[in-house]
């Protein structure tokens, strides 16, 4: 059976917290909305807050998950990020951007994972 776009996602962020999870980060916050959008995961390792973008896919055919983590997305996550840490009275605190990509199979087990650590900057 395939995945709709709406489970893929949802297995991802799934399967990323638990990846996460075992290399020792906290959950913070899972799926902050605000109305500039929305970060799958934010979490805290040592001293850093990190703001983690995950992407899934089932297939190579159109490139990498993470791939899809373009200029204009980047951007946008800065942003969410900002005004996270402003709403929170965060100003001070030391943050990154992750990023986990994930190949899937069509019935959603994971058959590759990779968490790009301060995937991009600002």
């Amino acid at each position: 059976m395939k995945l709709s776009r709406k489970q893929l996602g949802h297995i991802g962020e799934k399967e990323a917290l638990k990846l996460l999870l075992n290399k020792g980060y906290k959950l913070i916050e899972k799926n902050f909305r605000c109305p500039l959008g929305e970060v799958d995961l934010i979490m805290k390792e040592g001293d850093e807050l990190v703001f983690i973008e995950v992407r899934s896919r089932t297939c190579r055919a159109f490139g990498e998950a993470f791939e899809t983590v373009n200029l204009k997305k980047q951007n946008k996550l800065y942003k969410l990020g900002e005004y996270y840490l402003q709403f929170n009275g965060l100003e001070d605190v030391l943050c990154r951007f992750d990023v986990v990509s994930l190949l899937l199979t069509p019935g959603g087990e994971i058959k590759e994972g990779e968490h790009i650590e301060n995937a991009f900057g600002m």
